[in-house]
């Protein structure tokens, strides 16, 4: 007895009984430790297993029942789906949420948060240097991010996720269509295509940058060539009139000039800069200041009207409130034309003493010039280094302008086919108008002249075909130096020098005089010579000189001289005048 009861009392029944509590409900009823207790017991808990036996296998059988039917049901559900809804279904799996290993169902962000790099938080690639890859430990990263974890100075050693030792051995790409990486191959491929245009963007500019050395050195060979060869021309032509030597040319008596005082005007109101000759009216325009400004005036300078014959008195015209700097006469109607320093240009009858035109200005005028053979184009040289070409008949605006440099214009001069030269302080242009007729949509072709020095004035004669341009002293020059040149030699061939003539004054000039060029009042009218007349500051006076001959004339006006004028009237012979601050000299060529 006490055999079984050691054995079967620990055996997997009792363990039934307390499962299902049938020792609780039976243990008041009878007692254990008699043998009849046992016996009952025994009775009893074979009573309950096999119920429990029973009942367990009616519950497993009823399971694999409902397991065969609904397998059963599930099958012609499957083979009754036509093909072509399963498209759709396919196609819109990835917009479902899907279902994660512990059975709940992941949402967007979540799915991207699962397929994100840990170290940087941005989404795997399937490409490029973030591609995905894994350790040995099976955890994720992008290639470049665990790359730049295991690398120096970060040297960490470990997997971010799990910190359990890695190397860069370690790491393996993986290729699998469950991930979902970013797609950046045709951003890869267009990056790609962006580095190697840049690439030959660098190797097109480094080649442009050494053709434009190349270029800027050919120039600069060629400027020296010209250059060193208008010298070689000029030194040639010139020779003579340095040393002091005269030229043998016939009818030598014919090209000498004499000049002889002819007379003095007083200009009483002063401040006189330049002026100009009108064949029409028979006087000279200068410019003058109000010695005694008052309400009567409402402008402080203006222009004075000067007849040379003395039964005729002289009128004033005050126009402008700051000094004039240039003017030019309309040998036409009569007009005169005037640039300001109160940034203005204004158009004046000297005939009617009235103002018939003007315009304001954006920036400081220097000079002015007009082509007598265009009446209504006036030429205006700027403080900005560009000449404006205004049409008196609409005058608000200019209707062309030309391009020069940053250096004012300070003096212009035209022939009456389309060619103007013009100077500022560093260099000489000339420009050259393609339609002679139409100035104003003509093409224009602008050649730097080879000289150099510091310009304060240009001249041209139309009778000569020549010109003069006068540099003050500076580093190139130790004095005035006056440049004759002939503008048919620099048409004919460009490397040959258009200067004829070179002539030296004194070593101190510190006003802006004009120079002027005219033709010798010879017998010769069908090819005259030219003679040029320039202000010497040093002598306190002018000097005339022969371009043909070389003979120097000086003459004596016991004041700076501003500017010279000529004179040709119909009942004088050819007249010499120069313009003082109070004085104006005249003098006459016999």
């Amino acid at each position: 007895m006490s055999d079984f009861y050691d054995s079967d009392w620990d055996s997997d029944q009792s363990y039934i009984v307390d499962e299902n509590d049938s020792f609780s409900r039976y243990s008041d009823e009878v007692s254990i430790g008699s043998p009849e207790s046992i016996n009952s017991t025994f009775t009893i808990n074979s009573s309950v297993s096999s119920n429990i036996s029973e009942n367990n296998v009616s519950l497993i059988m009823n399971n694999e029942e409902q397991d065969d039917v609904t397998e059963e049901e599930s099958v012609p559900e499957q083979q009754s789906v036509p093909e072509q809804q399963s498209v759709p279904e396919q196609q819109s799996v990835s917009e479902q949420p899907i279902p994660s290993t512990s059975g709940t169902q992941l949402t967007s962000s979540e799915i991207d948060n699962e397929n994100s790099c840990v170290i940087c938080t941005d989404l795997w690639t399937n490409s490029g240097e973030h591609h995905v890859v894994s350790l040995k430990c099976g955890h994720l990263f992008g290639k470049s991010c665990i790359e730049k974890w295991l690398l120096p100075p970060n040297k960490a050693g470990i997997c971010p996720t799990c910190k359990q030792k890695a190397k860069l051995r370690d790491i393996y790409k993986i290729f699998s269509r469950c991930l979902r990486p970013v797609d950046t191959i045709e951003r890869d491929r267009a990056i790609e295509r962006i580095n190697n245009l840049e690439k030959e963007n660098r190797s097109l500019q480094i080649e442009l940058m050494n053709q434009t050395i190349a270029y800027e050195d050919l120039k600069r060979e060629y400027d020296e060539f010209r250059l060193s060869a208008y010298n070689r021309a000029a030194s040639s032509t010139s020779r003579s009139i340095h040393s002091g030597k005269r030229l043998r040319v016939e009818d030598d008596d014919d090209q000498n000039i004499r000049v002889s005082f002819e007379k003095e005007i007083k200009i009483i109101e002063g401040g006189c800069r330049v002026h100009c000759w009108s064949s029409i009216i028979e006087a000279l325009t200068v410019s003058v200041d109000n010695p005694k400004p008052d309400k009567t005036f409402s402008f402080k300078h203006g222009v004075k009207k000067i007849p040379i014959v003395d039964t005729v008195k002289s009128q004033t015209v005050y126009i402008h409130n700051k000094p004039i700097r240039d003017m030019v006469l309309n040998q036409y109607d009569g007009t005169v034309y005037t640039v300001s320093f109160d940034k203005t240009i204004k158009i004046t009858s000297m005939i009617s003493k009235v103002i018939i035109s003007s315009a304001n200005l954006d920036t400081t005028p220097y000079s002015v010039h007009l082509m007598q053979s265009k009446p209504n184009m006036v030429f205006v040289g700027m403080s900005d280094g560009n000449i404006r070409m205004y049409d008196k008949r609409k005058f608000n605006s200019p209707v062309l302008t030309l391009s020069s440099s940053m250096v004012p214009i300070v003096s212009m001069a035209a022939s009456d086919d389309a060619f103007i030269i013009a100077c500022n302080f560093n260099s000489c242009s000339t420009y050259t108008f393609n339609d002679k007729e139409n100035l104003e949509e003509s093409d224009y072709v602008v050649k730097k002249l080879p000289f150099e020095g510091s310009f304060i004035s240009t001249d041209y004669s139309d009778k000569t075909n020549q010109g003069v341009i006068t540099c003050r002293p500076s580093s190139k020059h130790e004095r005035m130096t006056h440049y004759v040149y002939d503008r048919n030699v620099s048409l004919a061939n460009e490397f040959t020098s258009p200067i004829i003539k070179t002539f030296e004054g004194g070593k101190s000039h510190a006003n802006l005089s004009r120079s002027r060029i005219f033709a010798h009042p010879n017998r010769n009218q069908i090819n005259p010579s030219s003679l040029i007349c320039v202000g010497d500051e040093t002598t306190n006076g002018a000097i005339m000189w022969n371009c043909v001959t070389g003979q120097k004339q000086k003459i004596v006006t016991g004041s700076v001289v501003f500017d010279i004028g000529v004179i040709e009237s119909s009942c004088e012979p050819k007249l010499i005048s120069c313009l003082s601050k109070d004085y104006l000299k005249l003098y006459k060529l016999v």
